[in-house]
């Protein structure tokens, strides 16, 4: 390849949709949230292609099953050898990704800037930038004993873009007539069920979903390709099928890695409850509605007690999550508000009834104690000891050969359950194997072990009009005088589906096999059927009632 002419030039247009928030994070903390959005030097959020790059080159080496860098892979993005001056630059070039706005315009530069100055005459309508607001999410990771972990930081927050935003960049290949079968399959990688883009991705976040995505091939050594390259701008515009001899790109075929698609149609029992932050816009509701009793009563030449304008029958203590979220009419932007069930909760939630049923597989019980392997050779030690000494027993009396007995049979009990005990630390060391081959591990900088999960989730969006509310008031009681606790009254607003819900989980078949005698399928179908037979609840308030789920599993090969 290096001593052939590279004079063609594959070019692509995409336009990406995300199917779920995304967190393009800064690495930098805010004054509400952990990590901050990354935004380029204009201030407009974007997805800087060094992500972009890295998820198409890391998907590009699973393709060959991730054992080695094939020499395509080295070819196209580059590598560098032990030698230096051994190595080759990689022959991918892709632009950032940038917002996608109202008519087909993208936030680029400083054209993107002229749009702002349009919207503030406009009074905020117009490029739509008004509807690409952050959204926000907190995050509380439970123990085993189900409150929140604070001993390892347990809270904290992210700041995500809403699902929806269109999102637009353009790849390029640099290399000969022989590079078409490989470009086909850089562009089938924009498909694959693993490209996601960003931080949380095993929790639901940085899901895409290919809107339009053209593609051309321009041979330099033709003087027409070679105009239209050169004329080709190095900003970002948007880009149509039949224009300069663009085409849609179709994948020829589904991606080469195994997945198992689970497909869980949910019916609420009752209500359930994932609680979201200060309802702000139900608060100034409530707000107005008081200031207007509150002149009515002037009007009416009544006392006024400030007291009487109580919030409490208006704003619950605890209100449901609720999120933004884009939707596209045409080539304009939109926005909505929808209830929300996150992955990350879903996820909690199975993961816990996952370690749970491996230990019953295992016969790992909680009342079962460590075993320290010198008190096995002691109780070893004691017993050849004790059995020794019976052989000499011939000459004694029989109550002192029955005593012996005695005391070899109490020695032999203490040893199988010391064995089993051993054997239990063994089974919890698999577990620990068998979790980390689904849900992963954080990188351990001191043991450099991680490893990604192999387990995807999806949020769970609900429209507002399919669900019923109903507001629960709760009085503490004293336990003394049986009486009301003062200032103990508190009320929740929880939710009632009127219709089924989709949970979609995605397993890559490598979960199953990572580890010999694997429980690892198993386990998962088993906290699946929990969920879907009503065991295993999902939300807050769970002890009161609410999140218990009916339903159905169905599972396919994706």
């Amino acid at each position: 390849m290096s001593d052939q002419k590279k004079n063609y030039r594959y070019q692509a247009f995409c336009v990406i949709e995300a199917q779920s928030p995304i967190q393009i994070g800064s690495g930098e903390k805010a004054l509400t949230v952990s990590n901050s959005l990354l935004k380029d030097a204009f201030g407009f959020y974007y997805i800087p292609a060094t992500s972009l790059t890295g998820v198409l080159r890391h998907l590009f080496w699973e393709k060959d099953e991730g054992l080695e860098e094939s020499e395509d892979l080295k070819s196209i993005f580059g590598h560098q050898e032990m030698q230096k001056d051994k190595g080759q630059g990689s022959r991918l070039i892709l632009s950032s990704a940038h917002l996608l706005l109202n008519g087909k315009k993208i936030a680029d530069g400083l054209s993107a800037v002229d749009l702002i100055e349009v919207d503030e005459q406009l009074k905020g309508t117009g490029s739509g930038f008004e509807h690409i607001q952050p959204v926000r999410r907190e995050h509380v990771r439970i123990n085993h004993r189900g409150v929140a972990d604070k001993d390892l930081k347990g809270k904290f927050e992210s700041e995500l873009l809403p699902k929806g935003c269109r999102f637009a960049f353009e790849i390029e290949l640099v290399g000969t007539a022989e590079d078409a079968k490989n470009w086909e399959a850089i562009l089938s990688l924009l498909h694959h069920p693993l490209f996601r883009l960003g931080g949380g991705s095993r929790k639901g976040f940085g899901r895409f979903k290919v809107e339009q995505l053209i593609t051309r091939s321009l041979d330099l050594s033709q003087e027409e390709d070679l105009q239209m390259y050169l004329a080709k701008s190095s900003q970002l515009a948007y880009r149509e099928a039949g224009q300069n001899k663009y085409a849609a790109f179709k994948p020829s075929s589904k991606s080469e890695q195994a997945f198992k698609h689970y497909r869980l149609s949910l019916s609420a029992e009752d209500f359930m409850l994932f609680g979201g932050d200060f309802n702000v816009e139900l608060a100034e509701k409530a707000l107005e509605k008081a200031r207007a009793e509150k002149a009515k009563k002037k009007q009416d030449e009544k006392k006024s007690d400030e007291k009487s304008l109580s919030l409490t029958s208006a704003l619950a203590d605890f209100t449901p999550k609720t999120e933004k979220v884009i939707y596209w009419d045409g080539g304009e932007m939109a926005t909505t508000d929808c209830y929300l069930m996150p992955a990350s909760s879903i996820k909690g939630a199975i993961a816990h009834r996952f370690v749970y049923h491996l230990n019953k597989l295992l016969g790992i019980y909680v009342d079962q104690q460590e075993v320290d392997h010198a008190e096995v050779e002691r109780k070893l030690a004691d017993y050849e000891q004790q059995l020794a000494a019976l052989e000499n027993y011939q000459a004694e009396p029989l109550e002192a050969i029955n005593e012996g007995l005695k005391k070899l049979e109490k020695l032999e009990k203490e040893l199988v359950k010391l064995t089993e005990g051993l054997q239990n630390m063994g089974n919890a060391e698999t577990v620990e194997l068998q979790k980390t081959a689904l849900f992963g591990q954080a990188l351990d900088s001191k043991a450099a072990k991680g490893q990604r999960g192999r387990i995807l989730f999806e949020d769970i969006y609900l429209a507002k009009d399919t669900s019923a509310k109903k507001i629960f008031n709760h009085v503490a009681i004293d336990r003394f005088t049986a009486g009301a606790l003062d200032q103990a009254l508190y009320s929740e607003e929880v939710l009632q589906p009127r219709e089924s819900m989709t949970l979609n989980i995605y397993v890559e078949q490598k979960a199953f096999e990572a580890v010999e005698e694997n429980q690892v399928q198993q386990a998962l179908e088993a906290s699946l059927k929990d969920l879907c037979e009503g065991r295993l609840p999902l939300g807050g308030g769970v002890m009161r009632g609410h999140g218990r789920m009916k339903g159905e599993i169905q599972t396919t090969e994706a």
